[in-house]
């Protein structure tokens, strides 16, 4: 039992022992067992992520310049002067209330996203669960909608959607969050 868990734990399982078992002898790829039935995961990504939660990174949050108005550019990248609170480098983040629950597919206004040149995702999102999917972000910069690109991830989890991304290559890049992926006159959140 000891050695068997221990191997078994050694490949990146974790759970009780006939649950650690049932995943190795069935061959499954798995990362995860949870006790009480086999459920194996096969995409950790989906429970060890960081959130990205802030208001100011909704579609609907402007930073703009002038007299009276906010202004708020932050980055997501890593030492970058107005670094965002939630960003901790490349890896993966899930957006989450009341920041959204996805990346939008749709050309985002610029100064949105409490930044200058808001990022989307690129075509659809995934609708395979489970399945890490690489993917194309798209940064827009005055009227140009796809200014500059970065190449990061996306898998679609148990009801939502993980990001792997990347540091931004340029301030003022953030990545923006939706509470719908295609439909932005429909889209609210809570905005301070």
């Amino acid at each position: 039992y000891e050695k068997f868990c221990h191997s078994c734990k050694d490949k990146g399982y974790i759970g009780q022992e006939r649950n650690c078992k049932s995943c190795f002898r069935h061959g499954t790829n798995c990362h995860t067992c949870f006790s009480g039935r086999v459920n194996c995961i096969t995409a950790p990504q989906c429970f060890n992520y960081s959130v990205m939660d802030e208001t100011t990174r909704n579609i609907n949050f402007k930073a703009v310049h002038g007299e009276g108005d906010i202004d708020i550019h932050y980055c997501d990248g890593l030492g970058l002067k107005t670094q965002s609170p939630s960003w901790h480098g490349p890896g993966y983040y899930r957006m989450m209330p009341p920041a959204g629950v996805v990346m939008p597919e749709f050309s985002v206004d610029f100064n949105s996203c409490g930044t200058h040149s808001p990022m989307r995702i690129v075509g659809s999102h995934p609708q395979e669960k489970f399945v890490e999917t690489e993917a194309t972000f798209c940064a827009k910069y005055f009227e140009e909608d796809c200014h500059h690109t970065l190449k990061g991830t996306v898998t679609l989890c148990d009801g939502y959607y993980v990001y792997y991304l990347p540091d931004v290559t340029n301030c003022h890049q953030r990545f923006c969050a939706a509470m719908k992926p295609n439909y932005p006159e429909e889209d609210s959140a809570d905005l301070l």
